[in-house]
């Protein structure tokens, strides 16, 4: 079943289709790819306790998100854009075919501080042959 077809039906999308859906729309800010060819795209981080932190611009992805798994909630706007920073770092880490491309690439502070992803091809597992 392709995206738009679990889209379709009412279903939610599960991360790694929903972030190439994101992406592609290039919603929001500094959420974007860098090498579309290469899979590769770059997520806001700046720090919530910045002074340059706008939560409006750099935690509307983590936000989406959070509305489309349904743990958005109300509360204290501080409160909330860290819950939903960590579920979708969370997320994002347990894909399997999304890595993290730390180093030089990276800008970790400041105000257009962000963090750059791949997704890989996933490799098919192999089956464990039995010795006879």
């Amino acid at each position: 079943m392709s995206a738009q077809e679990e889209q379709d039906e009412g279903q939610k999308l599960r991360m790694r289709p929903w972030l190439e859906q994101q992406l592609d729309r290039e919603e929001y800010h500094g959420f974007c790819w860098l090498d579309k060819k290469e899979r590769k795209f770059k997520v806001p981080w700046i720090h919530a306790s910045s002074q340059h932190f706008n939560h409006m611009k750099h935690s509307a992805v983590f936000k989406a998100w959070a509305v489309h798994t349904g743990k958005y909630f109300h509360s204290f706007l501080y409160q909330s854009c860290r819950t939903w920073k960590a579920n979708f770092r969370c997320a994002l880490n347990s894909l399997p075919d999304v890595v993290e491309l730390r180093g030089e690439n990276c800008k970790a502070k400041g105000e257009a501080a962000y963090k750059v992803y791949r997704i890989v091809d996933r490799k098919p597992k192999r089956r464990k042959s039995r010795g006879r």
